[in-house]
């Protein structure tokens, strides 16, 4: 499991897998829960007008924010914490030995994207990698 999660998460997705598989395996746990639910940030409609400006400005912009929501989420970890750096409600009691296994995932990432923007160059980096990595948030977030 560990050795395809990384092939398929950390190298062809550019998706460290083991913050992946953590946080997607809370999300799981508490599937549509208001508020314990990983990777999403829930809301009920009738409460939709006294949400925070902010969260109300995103939610009508958010056709325009779904190439880059995913970057958002893996990088600055809203709503759930860090999938790069290690923060937020996602890590609150994993063990060090746990946050160093899924630092491998994140280092295999970085590597690998370096390594094939090193070798395309910028834009052959962006045609080939970065293009579709943007389609598949657009998806992940519809």
């Amino acid at each position: 499991n560990r050795l395809v999660g990384e092939v398929a998460h950390s190298v062809i997705c550019l998706t460290p897998f083991l913050p992946w598989a953590h946080s997607h395996r809370r999300h799981h746990v508490h599937h549509n829960h208001k508020d314990r639910d990983y990777s999403h940030q829930w809301y009920v409609r009738e409460e939709k007008d006294d949400l925070d400006p902010v969260y109300q400005a995103a939610h009508k912009l958010r056709l325009l924010q779904l190439p880059f929501n995913y970057l958002i989420y893996l990088l600055i970890g809203i709503p759930d914490g860090g999938h790069v750096i290690f923060y937020g409600r996602m890590w609150e009691g994993v063990s060090m030995k746990q946050k160093l296994d899924s630092a491998i995932s994140v280092a295999v990432s970085v590597a690998t994207a370096g390594t094939l923007w090193m070798n395309m160059g910028t834009a052959d980096f962006t045609v080939v990698c970065m293009v579709p990595w943007m389609v598949l948030s657009w998806w992940l977030f519809m």
